[in-house]
C-alpha cells in the first residue's frame, strides 16, 4: 500500500498547457543520473509516492508523450538505476530530487481524452466567428453602396472612410478569430494524441546528491 509522499503539493507538474506560462513546465527525468551513460526522459506530468514502512522506496508515475525513448521505459527486464529527477515552472527549478534502484514497473498506452473545457471554447469561437462573418458580409455590402452613391456624389464625404474602417475593422477581428480557433484545435489534436503511462519503482530517494550512485553497469 502507498501512501503520497508528504510534499507531494509540491510534486504534482502541471497537466498538458493551455497557456503560454504552463507551456514552459516540464518534468524531467536523468535515468543513470551520474553514470558514464544517461538517458534524458522527459513527462508532461507525474506524481511521487513512498511506501509505508519501507526505507525509502516508493513509486514514481509518469505521463508523458511517446518517444525515442519509449522503448526503453517499456523494458521490464530487471535493470535498476539511479537517476534524477527535476521539475520546472515557466523557467524556474522547483525540485530536483535523487533516486537510486529505478526500475520500470508498468507501462501503459493510451489515447488522450477530449478536453470538455476546449470543446466549450471551440462552440464559443464558432459562433463569435458566424456573427462576426455575418456583420463582415454585410458590412461589405454597405461600403459598395456607399462607394456607388459616393461615384454620383450623392453621399456625405465622412460616410466612405467610415464604411472602409468598419469593414477593415471586422476583416482584422474576423482574421484573430479564426487564428484563435486554428491554435485551439491544434491544442485539441495534441491532447488527442497516444500518451504513455509509466510507473517507476525505486530504492531510494534524496534532496542532496548521493555520495554513492549505486548501480551504473552497462545498459
Amino acid at each position: 500500500m502507498f501512501s503520497p509522499l508528504l510534499a507531494t503539493a509540491l510534486l504534482l507538474a502541471p497537466a498538458q498547457p493551455a497557456t503560454d506560462t504552463l507551456a514552459t513546465s516540464g518534468v524531467t527525468l536523468v535515468l543513470g543520473a551520474g553514470c558514464a551513460s544517461a538517458d534524458t526522459v522527459r513527462a508532461e506530468s507525474f506524481v511521487l509516492e513512498t511506501a509505508e514502512g519501507s526505507a525509502g522506496g516508493g513509486l514514481l508515475h509518469l505521463v508523458r508523450i511517446p518517444d525515442a525513448r519509449s522503448d526503453q521505459l517499456a523494458r521490464r527486464d530487471g535493470r535498476a538505476l539511479p537517476a534524477r529527477l527535476e521539475v520546472d515552472s515557466a523557467g524556474t527549478r522547483l525540485l530536483t530530487a535523487w533516486l537510486s534502484g529505478v526500475a520500470t514497473r508498468g507501462y501503459r498506452l493510451t489515447a488522450g481524452a477530449a478536453d470538455p473545457g476546449l470543446e466549450a471554447q471551440r462552440l464559443g469561437l464558432e459562433e463569435t466567428l458566424a456573427q462576426l462573418r455575418a456583420e463582415h458580409a454585410e458590412a461589405t455590402r454597405a461600403l459598395e453602396t456607399v462607394e456607388a452613391l459616393d461615384r454620383q456624389r450623392v453621399t456625405a464625404r465622412v460616410e466612405l472612410p467610415r464604411a472602409r474602417e468598419r469593414v477593415a475593422t471586422l476583416s482584422l477581428r474576423l482574421r484573430m478569430q479564426e487564428e484563435r480557433l486554428g491554435a485551439l484545435a491544434r491544442s485539441a489534436a495534441r491532447r488527442r494524441m497516444l500518451e504513455e503511462r509509466v510507473t517507476l519503482a525505486f530504492a531510494g530517494l534524496a534532496l542532496a546528491p548521493p555520495t554513492d550512485l549505486g548501480n551504473c553497469r552497462a545498459r
